[in-house]
């Protein structure tokens, strides 16, 4: 073996026989100096890695031996022969820069102890200095390396080029200033080092995903429900989802929409959007709008007639009305007698029996339907309604509140669709 050759040369050095000699000192000195050569090269001997700058060491390294070859004392003179001697053979066989390197370390400390008489320390390791964890993504390309045992696969596996990954792990090795692979044609195998970190990559990294697996899980699990009128759900919230959606793409709204106030008032819902006076006993209210109704319909309605812009020809004209449990719903005979209008004439009427149909039924162009301000806004705004008489509406003392029960916990993602909702009521239009 090159090491026991090696081995034989240090204690095979001849001994000083006078003063004008290496003293024995000396001769310790460079024994220490190669046997520490020695446990690299044994060390290094499973983990070669050829680099490119082999030539300029190699050169350094003959320059050097030249110069110790020159040497006026005979046995240095020898050594520094056997040496060069060595130092090609080794390159020759391994092209390693990195164990030259190591050699040469052992050689400069032979060369400091040359002109005077005193014991070489062994090398110190230099100061940690700069960052000590490497960036994340070398460590999961050295991951899907190490246990791919490929380049190839493991830019499979991360969806990235295998240069990538290649560069990626050289990286890390000059982080760590140490080989992770022994580099084969068709693939790789772990270093000695690189077993040793992937011992503890693998474990940390795993950590790590189980720790983002249950946050994700923990997140998805707090979807938030939200119940609402059908008035509201279909025409207040529906259209201004998708603007939410894509400013919290992590976060789920469940909507549910009735109009039982015991259903949305359920244990199980975090929000409830519904309309009354404020008063909900056990919940805590906050006001999004309050209750402005006037009458709508389609611009082609209107068009074809024209009296319904006179506030007392509506009970003579088609009338879309709504049939409500909630006896507080406001009928078209409450919103007549409201502006002093008689509702003793009203015969051509159609009912629904929910609001949204009755307002998609005014967007058909089927009559006038009464419009709450807030929710009928988008269709106004759009074009698709239109008010048959402008100043003419009633105000009533109800609103629409968001209700929350003080006894459920309340977590990041409710917090976050409130305040929205909340938001939503802060730049709404102000009716008078």
């Amino acid at each position: 073996m090159l090491t026991d050759w090696m081995l034989n040369l240090v204690w095979n050095l001849p001994t000083p026989k006078s003063t004008t000699s290496i003293k024995p000192a000396r001769t310790i000195c460079l024994r220490r100096c190669l046997e520490f050569s020695i446990s690299t090269l044994r060390r290094a001997q499973q983990t070669i890695i050829t680099f490119r700058s082999t030539q300029i060491l190699s050169a350094d390294l003959s320059a050097f031996c030249r110069k110790l070859s020159k040497s006026e004392n005979k046995d240095l003179r020898g050594f520094g022969h056997k040496i060069l001697r060595l130092i090609r053979i080794f390159d020759i066989l391994t092209g390693s820069c990195s164990i030259g390197y190591q050699l040469m370390r052992a050689m400069n400390l032979i060369a400091n102890t040359s002109s005077a008489g005193i014991h070489p320390e062994m090398p110190k390791k230099a100061p940690i200095t700069g960052k000590i964890l490497p960036p994340l993504d070398y460590l999961l390309a050295f991951e899907a390396a190490a246990k791919a045992q490929s380049f190839t696969q493991a830019s499979k596996v991360l969806n990235i080029s295998e240069t990538a990954i290649s560069r990626k792990v050289r990286l890390l090795e000059q982080h760590y200033d140490v080989p992770l692979f022994v580099r084969g044609h068709r693939s790789v195998s772990l270093t000695q080092q690189g077993a040793i970190l992937l011992a503890t990559v693998e474990k940390s990294l795993d950590l790590m995903r189980d720790v983002s697996r249950d946050m994700l899980a923990k997140h998805q699990s707090n979807t938030v429900s939200v119940s609402a009128t059908n008035s509201v759900a279909s025409l207040w919230l529906m259209p201004q989802l998708r603007k939410f959606n894509r400013s919290n793409d992590r976060i789920r709204i469940s909507l549910v929409s009735s109009d039982s106030d015991a259903e949305c008032l359920s244990d199980y819902m975090d929000l409830a959007i519904l309309r009354g006076d404020g008063d909900w006993p056990g919940y805590e209210a906050q006001l999004l709008f309050g209750e402005t109704v006037f009458p709508v319909c389609s611009p082609e309605y209107l068009k074809s007639n024209p009296q319904a812009a006179e506030l007392t020809a509506l009970p003579e004209l088609d009338l879309i009305e709504v049939t409500s449990s909630h006896a507080e719903w406001m009928t078209w005979r409450t919103w007549l007698s409201g502006n002093g209008v008689s509702s003793s004439l009203m015969e051509r009427s159609v009912a629904f029996n929910t609001y949204p149909l009755s307002v998609q039924a005014a967007v058909d162009g089927l009559g006038i339907a009464l419009g709450w301000a807030h929710l009928v806004d988008p269709l106004l705004e759009s074009g698709a309604l239109v008010r048959p008489i402008q100043n003419a509406s009633l105000r009533t003392q109800s609103g629409y509140y968001l209700l929350k029960s003080p006894t459920h916990k309340a977590f990041p993602e409710q917090r976050i669709v409130e305040d929205w909702l909340l938001g939503l009521s802060a730049g709404r239009k102000r009716y008078a």
